[in-house]
């Protein structure tokens, strides 16, 4: 059996591609690669136009069967190879598009679907609203609901103990760029925030900037941001993309190019995490940080971490920084940071971690959050999407929400079209608050969640649950 896998977003170019889209295709691909290695040969596809029948044929003079998985939203599937062919997808809203627009009737994913051998999603909320929709359109399809094998490879983590680092705290490796609260100094005078240029460790203020340039200063940061932000805006709506050439991206891939020494940050007390794309504005990041800070205003004990998956810094510090602005005085921590995290730099991550945080209007999967509880560290996070596979409050504190209106992330006429979730704010202060008094003044409980989300994840995505669900798919799908 010969599988033939393509991502569009490869090893050479993921850290490159970061919080760009299509970039976690390229993650889903390099988990589920150790299962269908476990189930026949795999190749690694570049350009499936020219790649993939060219194999087809080949296994077919040799009485070898070959299927195709792309990684990819079905939208930008191939539908023309002979190859049978399977599209692996996240999906995160309420429905999926039944319409075509710009002349393509790939838009349309029933087109797609019907002309795949199968489907597979990364869960069943997806894999339920597909199967809706063939059946609608008397179509007959196999549909598979898998998540991502990923509980095998934080065995380590789960022999430690998950409140070690509560007695003596933690020292990880970070680069990139970072802001520290306990190291900026607040000018309540001016909501902009300061224009930090070097990528110096807790974002201190530039010491060549002396008092009588700060207002010159402060006018080129203004007119910069300005200039940025009418930049993207542009870019979103024309749907263009602008040149790596251009005179500030180029200023800001070398000074993130820079940053790429490790240093040491020390942790203490209680710690929340939470990793996203600070562009994706489904992942609802400034109600991870309003209501951090106004949970925790009086505490000194409590630190956030939030891992941005954002080469430019600059695209979200205006935002984030004016948010800390309007929330000081506070005497808890914030950590903001986004440069990249190999393997044991990330583990280092989670096991100086007490809790990890989601707030998402919606999910097609969510592999922090998943990684986290495999690693035995309950979570704040909704019951709603995808989250609905594995999340309940054996290990995890519920965010409360309620269904709003929504459109496709890529449908160009912006019709509300689709449902996703809306946070109560109220319930991720209720949360906040709860899970530290747990981990603080009743840990036995914490530990309790603890072990229960080992127990429940190792059932749900651990290596010999999904490799079983996959044999039998492929199968059904080959005809074996």
């Amino acid at each position: 059996m010969i599988f033939a896998l393509y991502s569009e977003i490869n090893d050479s170019t993921i850290q490159s591609n970061l919080g760009r889209p299509q970039y976690s295709y390229y993650f889903l691909l390099k988990s589920f690669r150790v299962v269908f290695e476990s189930l026949g040969e795999v190749v690694i596809i570049e350009d499936p136009a020219s790649e993939v029948d060219q194999l087809y044929d080949d296994c077919r003079s040799k009485n070898q069967t070959c299927l195709f998985v792309c990684f990819t939203p079905p939208y930008l599937a191939p539908t023309f190879l002979r190859c049978p062919t399977v599209c692996l997808f996240a999906w995160e809203f309420s429905t999926v598009p039944c319409a075509s627009w710009n002349q393509n009737p790939a838009h349309d994913w029933r087109y797609v679907f019907t002309r795949h051998a199968g489907v597979i999603t990364t869960s069943n909320y997806t894999a339920n609203i597909v199967s809706d929709v063939l059946r609608s359109s008397n179509e007959t399809v196999p549909v598979l609901a898998i998540p991502s094998p990923i509980w095998d490879d934080f065995a380590a983590l789960r022999g430690k103990d998950p409140l070690a680092h509560l007695n003596s705290g933690s020292t990880i490796p970070v680069s990139g760029f970072l802001q520290d609260t306990d190291a900026i100094d607040f000018d309540l005078g001016n909501l902009l925030p300061r224009y930090f240029v070097t990528p110096k460790l807790y974002s201190i203020p530039n010491p060549n900037e002396t008092t009588a340039s700060n207002g010159t200063r402060n006018w080129r940061a203004r007119i910069e941001s300005t200039r940025k932000h009418w930049r993207n805006w542009y870019d979103e709506v024309f749907k263009l993309q602008y040149d790596s050439g251009s005179v500030g991206t180029r200023a800001d891939e070398q000074a993130t190019n820079q940053a790429i020494e490790s240093l040491p940050l020390d942790l203490s007390g209680v710690v929340y995490t939470t990793i996203l794309n600070p562009e994706d504005g489904r992942k609802c990041h400034i109600d991870i940080l309003s209501a951090f800070i106004w949970a925790f205003r009086n505490n000194s004990d409590v630190t956030l971490v939030m891992k941005m998956l954002q080469q430019d810094a600059d695209g979200y510090r205006m935002t984030l920084n004016h948010t800390l602005h309007q929330l000081y005085p506070f005497k808890c921590r914030v950590i903001i940071f986004n440069g990249y995290l190999n393997a044991a730099e990330y583990q280092s991550l989670i096991d100086a971690s007490t809790y990890y945080v989601n707030t998402s209007h919606c999910e097609g999967l969510c592999l922090p959050l998943m990684e986290f509880l495999s690693s035995g560290k309950p979570v704040i996070a909704p019951d709603h999407t995808a989250m609905r596979d594995y999340i309940n409050e054996e290990i995890a504190f519920v965010i409360e929400t309620n269904k709003e209106t929504n459109v496709w992330p890529h449908d160009p006429t912006g019709h509300y079209t689709t449902e996703r979730y809306r946070n109560n704010w109220e319930t991720i202060v209720r949360q906040y608050l709860d899970s530290y008094r747990i981990a603080t003044e009743d840990q036995g409980k914490y530990r309790s969640m603890s072990n229960a989300a080992k127990q429940a994840m190792a059932g749900f995505c651990s290596f010999e649950s999904v490799q079983r669900k996959m044999q039998t798919f492929v199968n059904d799908v080959c005809g074996l």
